[in-house]
């Protein structure tokens, strides 16, 4: 029995295994991957999807290539996951499990990953030329950067090469080539950037080229070889010495600098070659290279002169310096056009059509030969030339010559004929022919004139322009005028004639210029009513015949004035003095001369004076005795031409009588606000009179008195004055003297003086008043001081006697007994004019049987620094105050402190004084000396 639920237990477990063995294999299993390759340090994630995944645990499982063993890989969830996150190639599959019973899926279906490594392929070509030509070959190579030890294989683009996995291969077809690198089947490098080669099919062919065609004397070129478009190559040069000559190699396997420098003329070319089997480019283009010798061409011309002309015959040569015994041949170059072989033109009868520039060189072979020349211009005029004739002067001097000079501009080797006429209808004569100097002198005046020829067979030019010559005769022309005054007047009648000097019997001609125009036949000029315009520059000269005159005269200036000149009137003295008399003198404002003098008295219209009237003078002065109105004009020549006339000058006589100037009141200073009178008094007659005032900026009075209410510094300065008889014309008297007045703008202050200062009992104290000048007219006004508390000041009380002013300049005041103040002024004139008040002086008095006291604390009269002295004012009275001399006469609310009618003086600012008290009743209290030791 317990065999038989063994084997049926069995039975079950078994039939249990095999029914989840077989559900598992049916289910469908599949891998998926979120991308196919690993680049560099990435990773990617692998999927097993189990259908009716519930419960399922995962294998997975990798190959490296397809024929080597699977690996099964652990993971760290014991495959739990159905991700799986790899970074490796390779082949993978999964399959899933589970227990309970154990149960196994097949395997997935594989998914192949590829592993990018980070080294990286590059691609080389040996040697590096991008293009090659047929027949060449290069070698490309992979290499892989930072390989290591790795033994790689490699894949190639395109992958047409015989052996695709080698790193290396030889080619010489076009085409862009890439490669990369494998590890294994799954790791490989990324694929490399593309080369790309170019097969050209032409041969290359290099470019020669030259700085310069042509070698100077002594130097040399660069000649340059180039490959367009390729590299590496090295260069054969080679070197003909004629088109026909065969071609000689210079320089083999020049290196790739590609230039040389030569200096042998010919015909150069090159070619290039590279790699280790030389492969060679065709032969380059030709260059021709001159070879400059030092020799050096010059074009000459024979005749030599720069200007030909048409029908002459020359020669133009070209000449080798130093060329020794060489063979030249010769080219020409004439206005760019190449031409002739000799060394020579020769041009017969020349035309225009030779001129041109001209230029030539020597030429040593084919590549040798000189510079070209300068060029050398030919000009050939088809006109005819005419000389030019010029005289160094046209007129002979006496005794001299002049210099004629014949000469062909542009041209030269003329040899000259001049000729001469004797007058414009007479046939030329040949005076001589002259040598190529061109220049003759010649002493006799004609027409002459010249022409000029040169050359074998000669060739003339035309006849030159004529020049006439005169010849200058030694009689010297001279222009006069009559009469001979240096300026003329509009109106005047004047003769200006030629005069020749030694001119013997000789029948003159005569030819006169004025202002350059040529006039008059005549030897003279009459002009009646000379105007301004016969002003002007007059020569003369005389004539013998046509071509023999004097010189011209030296010019005459003639000047005819349209302004009628003035006479000018002078007096030495406009007052005749007292039985004596006065001159006049009469002149003419003209740089003319020939004047007499015309003299009038009273009216123009009147006759001139006679030598009844006036004591006349030869030298256009008069005296006269007798006062007037005096004129004068000029006048000359006949008829008599008259000035206009001059102005008049009044003449006065002078009588015996003294005018005298007066201050009244007299005084020698005039303060400011003062009224003065100025009176002019005419001494030693009754007559009636007019008065005439000179005085400093105001108008001058008629009559004999001037005065001045409030004078001001305006009126300081010199007065004066004459008398004038009335219904007497022009007898008066002479001008008074000087007399000064000086106005002060300050007003005078006074000073007052009192004598006593300090009073005693029967004492009389008397008072002074001093002005700046006490003689002056002064009275003196005197005041008693009463002092005023309401404005800290005093009023003025006049003191007895003095309403009206006093006299004397002092005043005594008998038996004064108490403390009072004075002031003094003084006054003058009418109305009274007083000067400022003097400043207050004071008689001090010790009494103290006045109304108001001065009480001292402490009561002494000596004090110390150290002390604090009080001032007191006592006595019957409303206000006090109280006051010190000096310091301005200041009261104590000035300078220190009071209480009431106290008054302390503090220690530092005591120092010694008189101190006394003034009531507001207008007294004063006894004095007391303060001194401060």
């Amino acid at each position: 029995m317990r065999s038989t639920l063994i084997c049926v237990l069995g039975l079950f477990l078994m039939d249990t295994l095999c029914y989840g063995e077989s559900e598992a294999r049916r289910r469908n299993i599949t891998l998926t991957a979120d991308r196919k390759t690993i680049r560099g340090q990435q990773s990617l994630t692998l999927t097993c999807n189990v259908e009716d995944s519930a419960g399922w645990k995962y294998e997975w499982f990798r190959q490296t290539s397809t024929d080597s063993e699977k690996t099964r890989l652990q993971t760290a969830d014991g495959g739990e996951s159905d991700r799986l996150s790899i970074s490796q190639g390779g082949i993978y599959t999964c399959r899933g499990w589970r227990r309970e019973p154990d149960a196994f899926t097949p395997e997935s279906n594989a998914v192949i990953i590829n592993e990018t490594v980070p080294n990286k392929a590059v691609v080389t070509l040996q040697p590096n030329w991008p293009e090659i030509y047929r027949g060449e070959t290069v070698t490309i190579r992979c290499e892989i950067q930072g390989g290591g030890d790795t033994k790689w294989t490699y894949d190639w683009r395109p992958d047409n090469l015989k052996t695709p996995t080698l790193h290396e291969h030889k080619i010489s077809s076009s085409g862009g080539y890439s490669c990369r690198g494998l590890k294994d089947s799954y790791s490989f490098t990324e694929w490399s950037n593309v080369i790309r080669l170019t097969v050209s099919s032409n041969k290359p062919k290099p470019t020669l080229t030259a700085d310069k065609t042509i070698i100077p004397v002594g130097g040399r070129l660069r000649l340059t070889c180039s490959v367009d478009g390729s590299a590496d190559w090295k260069y054969d040069w080679f070197r003909q010495t004629s088109e026909s000559s065969g071609s000689q190699l210079m320089l083999r396997n020049v290196n790739p600098n590609r230039v040389i420098s030569v200096y042998q003329g010919g015909i150069y070319y090159c070619r290039g070659g590279r790699g280790d089997s030389v492969f060679y480019t065709e032969n380059s283009n030709t260059v021709t290279i001159q070879e400059t010798v030092s020799n050096k061409a010059v074009v000459t011309l024979q005749p030599n002169g720069p200007l030909i002309y048409s029908g002459e015959t020359i020669t133009v040569r070209c000449e080798i310096k130093g060329g020794g015994n060489t063979r030249w041949e010769y080219e020409w170059r004439v206005n760019t056009n190449i031409s002739h072989k000799d060394n020579e033109y020769k041009i017969i009868r020349a035309s225009v059509s030779h001129s041109g520039d001209y230029r030539c060189k020597g030429r040593k072979d084919s590549y040798s030969s000189t510079e070209w020349s300068d060029v050398f211009t030919l000009t050939v005029s088809s006109n005819k030339p005419k000389p030019t004739l010029t005289a160094d002067k046209t007129i002979i001097p006496v005794g001299g010559s002049v210099r004629l000079t014949c000469s062909v501009d542009g041209s030269a080797d003329w040899s000259y004929d001049l000729y001469r006429q004797t007058s414009e209808s007479s046939e030329a004569q040949l005076i001589r022919n002259v040598n190529l100097n061109r220049v003759i002198s010649v002493n006799q005046g004609g027409i002459y004139y010249c022409r000029g020829g040169r050359g074998d067979s000669v060739f003339y030019t035309e006849d030159s322009n004529k020049v006439t010559i005169q010849e200058t005769v030694s009689n010297k022309a001279v222009v006069t005028l009559q009469p001979n005054w240096p300026l003329i007047y509009s109106g005047e009648t004047i003769t200006v004639r030629c005069e020749i000097k030694r001119g013997g019997n000789t029948r003159w001609e005569y030819e006169w210029s004025r202002n350059r125009d040529i006039s008059h036949k005549d030897n003279e000029y009459k002009i009646i009513k000379a105007s301004v315009s016969h002003s002007g520059d007059y020569r003369c000269k005389g004539r013998k015949d046509s071509y023999s005159s004097t010189e011209w005269s030296k010019v005459f200036r003639l000047t005819v004035s349209s302004n009628k000149p003035k006479a000018k009137l002078r007096a030495d003295n406009r007052d005749i003095p007292v039985g004596g008399s006065v001159t006049l003198t009469c002149s003419v404002d003209s740089s003319s001369s020939g004047w007499k003098d015309y003299w009038y008295r009273g009216e123009k219209t009147s006759e001139p004076l006679t030598t009844q009237d006036a004591v006349l003078q030869s030298n256009g002065q008069i005296s006269v005795s007798q006062g007037g109105s005096y004129w004068c004009r000029g006048g000359r020549g006949d008829p008599v031409y008259h000035t206009e006339y001059s102005g008049y000058i009044n003449i006065n006589n002078i009588v015996p009588n003294k005018a005298v100037v007066t201050l009244q009141p007299n005084w020698t200073e005039i303060y400011s606000g003062e009224t003065i009178m100025l009176r002019c008094e005419i001494h030693d007659g009754d007559t009636e009179w007019e008065y005439e005032w000179k005085i400093p900026r105001y108008t001058s009075p008629n009559n004999n008195e001037y005065l001045i209410s409030k004078a001001s510094s305006h009126h300081s300065g010199n007065y004066r004055c004459k008398g004038k008889k009335k219904n007497a014309e022009r007898f008066l008297t002479e001008w008074s003297t000087y007399i000064k007045l000086t106005v002060s703008g300050n007003k005078p202050a006074p000073v007052l003086t009192v004598s006593p200062l300090w009073l005693s009992p029967g004492d009389s104290v008397t008072l002074s008043c001093e002005v700046e000048h006490p003689s002056a007219g002064w009275r003196f006004y005197w005041y008693k001081t009463v002092p005023k508390l309401s404005d800290n000041s005093y009023i003025y009380e006049l003191l007895p006697g003095s309403i009206n002013g006093t006299e004397q300049d002092s005043y005594i005041i008998h038996g004064p007994t108490h403390t009072a103040g004075y002031k003094c002024r003084a006054g003058r004139g009418d109305p009274v004019y007083y000067t400022q008040y003097s400043k207050p002086g004071f008689v001090w008095s010790g009494d103290v049987h006045s109304a108001v006291t001065l009480k001292v604390s402490p009561d002494r009269v000596q004090h110390f620094t150290s002390d604090s002295v009080s001032l007191s004012c006592e006595g019957n009275f409303t206000k006090c105050r109280v006051r010190r001399f000096p310091e301005d006469y200041s009261d104590c609310y000035n300078w220190r402190s009071i209480t009431g009618s106290t008054c302390n003086i503090k220690r530092y600012q005591q120092s010694d004084a008189v101190y006394w008290c003034e009531s507001g009743s207008g007294e004063f209290s006894n004095t007391v000396n303060i001194t401060i030791q």
